[in-house]
């Protein structure tokens, strides 16, 4: 007699050992973790940010031994839930769970944010457009491949996160490996070697980098759709963590080798906070910056696919338990996912993702119209183009200098400093991307013309203030003068911005 029993499970022995390491590496997003997050532990360690790396891999592997052992006993799709559940009791894995759900979910909507950015500032780049809503559809793409590639089958989107994962790894390797040729000489150890200071700075910068490594426990929720779950779940948060601890390491030692570790307590605000770009651009010119870019939105997409397949397991397993509504621990009859949960967690990083990205864009364009009892307005002076002869220059640079101190003298307004604005030198990028970079409200360019003749010598001004958030000019006014009076044309320039 035929059996009319509905299978409500997951699709079983369907990836192995690659696919499931791959989830826990992508999850730790190991491009913008090297590019971002590893940057902060540089402010506290210093030159010898390697070793706060090493010893931040040793705390982790700690952590991924006990993960895997639980997993090795306790091969589930609830993850954490399970394990706290059966080892503290059922009160203790309900909060678990509930403390899953008020985060988990979160990760993909913040990462097609990420996506949406970091894609607009690309485009932007090759091609010169800009809108400030060019974040927004690549944000909304993002999430519905992601939603696409989770719905299809674990084993499609897993194997998609093991292309993924390469490409971001590859880039940094081999930007890290031209670091350290470049580096020739400079070459040493000693960055590994605690200073004068002993080895706090490298605690204190070993907080930071553990923040790097948070994600290697995502295999965990794949163990029913894993073969050998027991052996592969637990070699996968081990080796991950390993593999992923050695690339950080081999990044870092790189990046300051290259930087110079007597350099490196200023390395996060590096070319205009950019860092990784600004080192690429150097050892590849012209493609560098673009590749660390790439790899970023590539690294944003496989770690939001790896959330979301962590995250609909873990729902689904609490649906099956009854916490959550058991409609999402629903199976798809064809592809063996957790249809519901795909489904909610599809809507919902979207949503979230688009709804705070309005929201915090709406903040920061009312913030730049209101009348600033918030705070101080922002502005950065670009150096003033020089429209006489290149022996010129400099004094289009004195005029910019001068500007900037006497701005910077007065109150309600930060004034970028001079590093900062003088890599915009003869730049083709548009205003709103400069003010994106440097965070601030406003920019003030403008020319200098100096006119020379026997009778006398006369400077002529014409700056331009422009608001970055609409790309508007605000005020507009030439100064004409004799070079005797140009003192006197800048503090009246500096009034009237």
């Amino acid at each position: 007699m035929a059996s009319n029993t509905v299978d409500t499970s997951l699709e079983r022995n369907a990836i192995g050992l690659t696919e499931v390491l791959f989830q826990s590496i992508t999850h730790m997003a190991p491009a913008v973790a090297t590019a971002l997050s590893i940057g902060a532990a540089t402010s506290f360690a210093a030159g010898i940010t390697p070793l706060a790396v090493v010893l931040a891999l040793v705390a982790a592997l700690f952590t991924a031994y006990s993960m895997g052992e639980l997993a090795r006993h306790l091969p589930s799709a609830g993850g954490m839930y399970t394990y706290v559940a059966r080892g503290l009791g059922s009160f203790a894995g309900w909060l678990m769970a509930w403390a899953f759900l008020l985060a988990e979910p979160i990760v993909p909507a913040a990462l097609y944010a990420s996506f949406g950015l970091f894609g607009a500032s690309f485009i932007t780049t090759l091609t010169g457009y800009t809108n400030d809503l060019l974040w927004l559809p690549l944000a909304v793409i993002c999430g519905l491949i992601v939603w696409l590639l989770v719905y299809r089958g674990i084993t499609i989107s897993t194997r998609v996160g093991v292309a993924l994962g390469l490409i971001e790894i590859g880039i940094f390797l081999l930007i890290s490996l031209l670091l350290v040729v470049n580096a020739g000489s400079r070459n040493t150890l000693s960055v590994f070697i605690p200073g004068d200071a002993g080895i706090l700075p490298a605690l204190q910068g070993m907080v930071f980098c553990l923040l790097a490594f948070v994600g290697f426990e995502a295999a965990a929720p794949l163990a029913e759709e894993t073969r050998d779950p027991k052996r592969t779940i637990r070699q996968a948060v081990i080796w991950s963590a390993v593999l992923i601890g050695l690339f950080y390491v081999f990044c870092y030692y790189a990046a300051t080798v290259y930087f110079g570790p007597d350099n490196m307590s200023g390395f996060l605000t590096a070319f205009n906070s950019d860092p990784w770009g600004g080192m690429a651009n150097e050892v590849l010119p012209g493609i560098g910056a673009l590749l660390v870019t790439f790899a970023i939105l590539n690294s944003s997409l496989a770690n939001a696919n790896a959330g979301a397949n962590a995250s609909t397991r873990a729902i689904f397993s609490l649906g099956r338990a009854r916490i959550l509504p058991a409609a999402l621990a629903e199976i798809h009859p064809t592809y063996r996912t957790p249809v519901n949960a795909v489904h909610l967690q599809g809507i919902l990083g979207i949503v979230l993702a688009v709804g705070l990205g309005l929201l915090f864009g709406w903040l920061r364009r009312h913030g730049n119209e209101s009348p600033g009892e918030g705070g101080a307005k922002r502005l950065a002076v670009l150096p003033f183009e020089n429209l006489g002869g290149a022996d010129d220059e400099y004094f289009a640079d004195g005029i910019t200098d001068e500007v900037r101190g006497k701005l910077a003298a007065l109150p309600g307004l930060q004034v970028t400093a001079r590093s900062s604005s003088n890599e915009y030198k003869k730049t083709t990028r548009s205003p709103q991307e400069i003010g994106r970079e440097l965070g601030v409200d406003y920019l003030l360019t403008g020319t200098v013309r100096w006119e020379k003749s026997d009778g006398a010598n006369h400077v002529r001004v014409s700056p331009e203030l422009i608001q970055v958030s609409t790309g508007s000019t605000k005020w507009q006014e030439p100064f004409d003068a004799a070079l005797t009076d140009v003192f006197e044309v800048q503090g009246e320039m500096a009034g009237q911005v």
